[in-house]
């Protein structure tokens, strides 16, 4: 029993260390957090790859779903931005975020579970349940974990080189993720009639990368403190305790958090930015992967290839971009990067089968350009205008309202494609297919986005 205690004492203490005492005490410390945030970020950059677009589209191809469910699938992301309901709450009850995070990016594991769905014996109805709820829990806890992980980085990267460091930081990302693509892409190919050995072999490949991206999140050091006394010292335990139900007592309610969110005008312009950028987002992007495999018959390979192909150039120039948005504003070379990406929705509107391949890779060069910056500039948009102090809780609004507009958005557009194709079917139109009527609408919705983010945003 004594044995017991002593192993419980000392597991405890080393998890306290772990998650609540990490505390970076120098510029090295500081430095080898953001090392590890970089390397950490480089792994789960493939994954996001990995289940979304063609990859994804192959496994519920498999499973059995239309188009339009498709589409409703791939915003699931959107619909789980209400759960950042539950990053305000945490927010205001727990001031470190490092426990918090590292669980939520364990549960990134549920996409490598749902690529092992095929395995078993299930009816198809089943399986795409089960496919879809794997998805929708690892999806959520991204979501929760969001403005936590936003408010811990930003803590770690001064004001003065974020543009610099998130631009390298993409840079290896991208490296690592078309690399892990392309090869994923030609196994995919290979194993084409071996349907079971791929999707075992993706999500083996999942695990491993979700398993890094775990370890090196858990090794970052957390610059917050808790609670402090009048000396400017932490307080543990019962001293802890105490202050803790003081801060509770002076801890605003959800309604005044509301309230004070919706009085600033800083967070009302990045409200309506926000929407727009869910709405370009969602009118066509979902509806893209199964277009290109299953109606221009794009091989795993091509697409891979292109990728690869356009996102050196990405890795090679991203930060010198970040050095011009750090000079110029965020504001000016964000514009371009949504120029990308309204050409990528261009050249997508105009393919089909017989000039699929060179629209193809003119809109993964327009994509390249847009996603190389687009995440980037509108992050430092967003610390740029709200208050350190309400940091999370704004972010989390934000992802909340446009995460229900956007999963909306895309159930609406997901039963328009369906009876597009059916129209179209029935009918002598000039569009043979129902995603080349959303990704033009998407250039409209683009070129809307632009104007209102020059005219609100200038100057930062």
């Amino acid at each position: 029993m004594n044995n017991f205690t002593v192993m419980y004492s000392l597991l405890g203490g080393k998890l306290r260390r772990l998650f609540f005492m990490s505390y970076p005490e120098t510029n090295h410390d500081y430095k080898k957090s953001r090392i590890c945030y970089t390397t950490a970020s480089a792994a789960i950059s493939p994954v996001t790859d990995l289940t979304q677009g063609a990859y994804l589209v192959a496994l519920m191809t498999y499973l059995g779903f239309s188009d339009g469910d498709m589409g409703v699938v791939n915003a699931i992301a959107s619909l789980a931005g209400v759960m950042q309901l539950v990053s305000m709450k945490l927010s205001r009850k727990i001031v470190k975020n490092k426990l918090l995070v590292c669980t939520g990016s364990f549960q990134r594991f549920w996409l490598s579970f749902m690529f092992f769905i095929p395995l078993f014996a299930l009816s198809g109805r089943t399986g795409r349940l089960l496919m879809a709820t794997c998805y929708l829990l690892a999806q959520v806890s991204g979501t929760i974990i969001g403005p936590a992980t936003t408010d811990w980085v930003a803590r770690l990267v001064p004001e003065r080189f974020r543009g610099r460091y998130f631009s390298i930081k993409e840079s290896i990302g991208t490296f690592t993720n078309i690399t892990t693509t392309l090869i994923v892409g030609i196994l995919l190919d290979a194993l084409a009639d071996r349907q079971m050995l791929m999707f075992t072999v993706v999500g083996s490949i999942i695990a491993v990368l979700v398993a890094i991206h775990v370890i090196f999140t858990m090794m970052m050091k957390e610059p917050k403190f808790e609670h402090l006394n009048a000396d400017g010292k932490e307080m543990m335990g019962r001293l802890a305790k105490k202050d803790t139900v003081a801060s509770q007592e002076q801890t605003v309610k959800f309604s005044e958090e509301l309230r004070i969110a919706f009085a600033d005008k800083n967070f009302r312009k990045l409200l309506v930015f926000h929407l727009l950028y869910v709405i370009a987002i969602y009118i066509a992007n979902p509806f893209n992967g199964s277009f290109k495999v299953n109606d221009l018959k794009l091989s795993y390979t091509f697409l891979s290839a292109c990728t690869f192909g356009t996102c050196i150039i990405r890795v090679f120039l991203l930060p010198k971009v970040g050095k011009l948005a750090d000079k110029v504003g965020m504001t000016k070379v964000t514009t371009w990067a949504f120029v990308g990406l309204a050409m990528n929705y261009l050249f997508t509107g105009l393919a089909n089968p017989n000039n699929a391949i060179p629209m193809h890779i003119l809109s993964a060069i327009g994509n390249a350009a847009a996603w190389g910056f687009i995440g980037t500039g509108m992050l430092g948009i967003q610390l740029k205008c709200l208050s350190e102090e309400r940091r999370i809780t704004q972010l989390a609004l934000l992802n909340v309202i446009g995460g229900l507009v956007g999963f909306a958005f895309t159930f609406v557009m997901g039963k328009f494609v369906d009876w597009v194709e059916v129209f179209i079917s029935t009918r002598d139109t000039i569009f043979t297919y129902a995603q080349q009527i959303t990704n033009m609408l998407g250039v409209v919705m683009i070129a809307l986005l632009i104007l209102y983010m020059r005219k609100t945003f200038k100057g930062i």
